[in-house]
């Protein structure tokens, strides 16, 4: 009996300290302040998600760009280009329906980039790769500045 209750006792400790040797946990939903309240040094926009796999029957894929700061009184102008060394071509495998540049707009954190894909002329899978180029005063976040969709060929049922 002993034996299992000390067993208990150290598990009960290493339970605390893990909690509690964190110094800044937040008792109320379990994470670390880092993840809620994070500060940003500088404005910066990125993409979201980075990658994505679309089937060419799903009709379109949409990819924000996303202000990484407080929100802004102000529209906020993003440029965006189709990286050169996808494998996807414009006109045969997609159309962009969104055209650069995509603006935040005042009092929002995110904007959509959208892209049209046409089922009948994909054959296996084909990249298309999108890049930020700049965003007016605000910094492209390094690891934020590509996006990959990866665009599958339909299911045949």
């Amino acid at each position: 009996m002993t034996k299992v209750f000390n067993i208990k006792l150290i598990l009960l400790l290493a339970v605390s300290l893990t909690m509690f040797g964190c110094q800044d946990w937040d008792p109320i939903n379990g994470f670390d302040k880092g993840h809620t309240e994070r500060e940003f040094d500088g404005e910066k926009v990125g993409f979201f998600p980075l990658s994505q796999e679309v089937g060419a029957d799903e009709g379109i894929a949409v990819i924000e760009v996303q202000l990484i700061a407080e929100q802004r009184d102000s529209d906020l102008q993003v440029d965006f280009s189709v990286d050169g060394e996808s494998s996807a071509v414009e006109g045969e495998h997609y159309e962009l329906v969104t055209d650069s540049p995509v603006t935040i707009e005042a009092n929002s954190s995110t904007a959509h980039v959208e892209i049209q894909l046409m089922e009948e002329n994909v054959e296996g899978e084909v990249a298309l790769g999108l890049n930020l180029e700049n965003a007016e005063d605000v910094e492209v976040a390094e690891n934020l500045s590509s996006a990959n969709v990866f665009i599958q060929e339909a299911d045949e049922e």
